[in-house]
């Protein structure tokens, strides 16, 4: 039963199987009338019995033994049943035919909503360029992976592996101030200088996370601290 597609593999006697499967299900709710129905879901293949046991089935003069096992087969009997029910839930749904898996039914929505396995993510705190762009209204725009270039007239990457953040370092022709040194290469301090720019936005951008989480920290002990300083002042 292949889980990720939600199907089931229907037999070839699904009809026949069905039909003395509903004519015992009637035989049984005639003869128990009283019994509440079969709560079936077929989109998480479950079948509930709400029935409690019945205690007059079992009777208190036979030995624990006799007892026990009178009760596994009444069980046994029930879960039975259950199954029988959902499969005929389950091959009464439309068949379509898969050409490696044979006949195959598509399972319906659930309707049982089932609880979160982990509780909801907390929000993460706000950096110092978030807060400064919220209040004055900015908008973040992401900015796109490829730009054109003028001078070759075709679009080249922004970052990366002939980048055109690396266009200085590249070029054909550097303008050198007259004082420079003599092994100073405008290359080298082109890619430098870029160098210096990546290490620069990544400590402002720890230095931002830290700056979030002691703020977020600091904000969740406030109360405490108060408190505890009411407190304080109140037995003096």
């Amino acid at each position: 039963m292949p889980s990720a597609s939600k199907t089931i593999v229907a037999p070839a006697s699904t009809a026949a199987a069905a039909d003395g499967a509903a004519a015992g299900a009637a035989a049984a709710a005639a003869a128990n009338g009283d019994r509440l129905p079969l709560e079936l879901d077929a989109g998480l293949l479950l079948s509930v019995d709400p029935n409690p046991l019945d205690a007059n089935l079992f009777p208190s003069s036979s030995s624990s033994s006799s007892s026990a096992a009178l009760i596994d087969e009444h069980l046994h009997e029930r879960v039975q049943q259950a199954t029988q029910s959902l499969f005929n839930a389950v091959f009464s749904l439309p068949v379509s035919r898969h050409p490696d898996h044979g006949p195959i039914v598509t399972l319906p929505p659930p309707l049982l909503t089932l609880p979160r396995e982990k509780p909801l993510p907390k929000a993460k705190p706000l950096t110092k360029w978030e807060k400064f762009a919220r209040a004055k209204g900015i908008n973040k725009r992401r900015k796109d992976k490829m730009i054109f270039d003028d001078d070759q007239q075709e679009w080249v990457p922004r970052w990366g592996y002939k980048g055109a953040n690396k266009k200085e370092e590249e070029q054909w022709l550097h303008p050198v101030k007259a004082n420079a040194d003599d092994d100073y290469s405008p290359a080298r301090a082109a890619k430098r200088a870029r160098k210096d720019r990546k290490l620069k936005n990544e400590g402002q951008r720890l230095r931002n996370l830290q700056r979030a989480a002691a703020a977020d920290a600091s904000g969740g002990s406030g109360g405490a601290g108060a408190a505890g300083s009411k407190s304080k002042g109140g037995r003096r």
